[in-house]
């Protein structure tokens, strides 16, 4: 009796997946206030720069009122480099280092100037959030409150564009530097769905980076914020079945399934939960329910693939039935989708495992008579396998499982040329 590899493992079930990434947010335009200011009749700008320093010198309560008006102008006139020397000068000096106009005058020109070069600015943007937060401080009757909001929530949003940026690049860690930033300076504000959004990639970034502490917390106080997507649930739910709680993973997904009932990822991930529970019996119900509602969606006919081959793998007795229902499973995806992978490789492997499964089952004292029977029944369930294995190996000439499965059944069929063809691009490739 020829030789026979052990059982290849079919395409597991789709599990709950990430996307990646979200297009940035559009950054919002900060307003500029309007302080008023003060100008001697007939006085040039040029002659306002040329007197900074002597009206410093000479009048210097009365000129920094001045100097914080003239910083005004220039930036009126955009012109935010000469607007920042006064402003620099001004801040370090009484009484206008009291006044929250000189600080929100003062950011503003910071994030004007980090605006119009960011990759060079990153200390203005600093710097500029700084000024805004005292100008608030120093502003009592609130009058600057709005406008220092509005440009602080401009530049807060540039780490979270910034973090999206790195993400969709998969640089997980530059991104996660990125949404903490954007949390940090965004928690004295009331949540939204930005932060909240923020929040979950933040979450989702720490886990790729092996910080599942903090991809926890991250997800854990998203979920009291309600936000509304279905990632969030199949991601925690990953997370609590990783540190081995089942039951909490099972009730994330329940609670996501209330809000989300005609979700794909979260159906498919509560029944991955389910199996890996050994749950049986309800995973085949969802499976069947799902089947019923999505006749045609290929990635469900997968994941019932999937179950049928748990159930049988845990039944012995059960294995000649749920064979059956995975080969029916299997032609109905093929007979929609004959050019898919996943389909022509379950089916093949599925029709291989049940030849190894007649063989092994047997006794080793067979005579001829039963011999040959037996050589029979498995050789035409190889030949049957053959042609969707091929078409696997076809359609993905690189895939290591379809090469090995390919292996066996011509080993199997005596096809030994084919074999070690196989073989030897097998060994070329490790």
């Amino acid at each position: 009796m020829p030789l026979v590899l052990a059982k290849i493992s079919c395409s597991t079930a789709p599990m709950a997946t990430a996307i990646t990434g979200r297009n940035p947010h559009r950054m919002l335009s900060a307003r500029l206030s309007t302080p008023s200011f003060i100008l001697f009749p007939g006085q040039s700008l040029r002659g306002w720069w040329v007197a900074i320093f002597l009206l410093l010198a000479s009048i210097p309560a009365f000129s920094q009122v001045i100097l914080i008006d003239k910083a005004y102008e220039f930036a009126k006139k955009k012109d935010f480099q000469k607007a920042r020397e006064i402003l620099d000068l001004a801040s370090g000096n009484e009484p206008t280092a009291k006044d929250a106009r000189t600080w929100y005058l003062k950011g503003y020109v910071y994030k004007e100037l980090y605006k119009a070069d960011p990759e060079a600015g990153v200390v203005l943007r600093e710097s500029a959030l700084e000024f805004l937060q005292k100008s608030q401080q120093l502003d009592a009757k609130g009058m600057y409150r709005k406008d220092c909001q509005a440009a602080a929530h401009y530049l807060h949003l540039t780490y979270f564009n910034e973090a999206i940026q790195a993400y969709n690049r998969q640089k997980y860690n530059e991104a996660l530097t990125g949404f903490r930033k954007y949390l940090q300076y965004s928690a004295s504000q009331p949540p939204d769905d930005t932060y909240a959004e923020a929040l979950y990639y933040a979450g989702y970034a720490s886990g790729v980076v092996g910080k599942k502490a903090d991809a926890l917390r991250y997800y854990e106080q998203d979920l009291l914020l309600n936000y509304h997507n279905p990632l969030l649930y199949s991601d925690l739910s990953a997370l609590y079945e990783e540190m081995g709680k089942d039951s909490l993973a099972l009730q994330i997904l329940t609670m996501g399934r209330q809000q989300f009932p005609k979700d794909t990822i979260l159906r498919i991930a509560e029944i991955n939960v389910l199996l890996s529970q050994s749950n049986f019996i309800k995973a085949e119900k969802l499976v069947e329910e799902y089947l019923a509602l999505e006749a045609n969606n290929l990635e469900v006919m997968m994941v019932a693939g999937t179950v049928y081959e748990k159930i049988a793998q845990s039944d012995s007795l059960a294995r000649e039935k749920y064979f059956h229902k995975r080969k029916q499973v299997y032609q109905r995806a093929l007979a929609l989708h004959p050019n898919n992978f996943s389909a022509n490789y379950n089916m093949g492997i599925t029709i291989y495992n049940r030849a190894v499964d007649i063989i092994k089952s047997q006794r080793y004292d067979l005579d001829i008579v039963e011999l040959y029977t037996l050589l029979e029944q498995v050789s035409g369930l190889f030949q049957e396998a053959k042609p969707f294995v091929e078409k696997a190996y076809n359609l993905s000439p690189q895939n290591m499982n379809a090469m090995r499965a390919l292996e066996g059944i011509y080993y199997n069929l005596n096809e030994k040329d084919k074999s070690l063809q196989i073989r030897a691009k097998i060994n070329g490739l490790k």
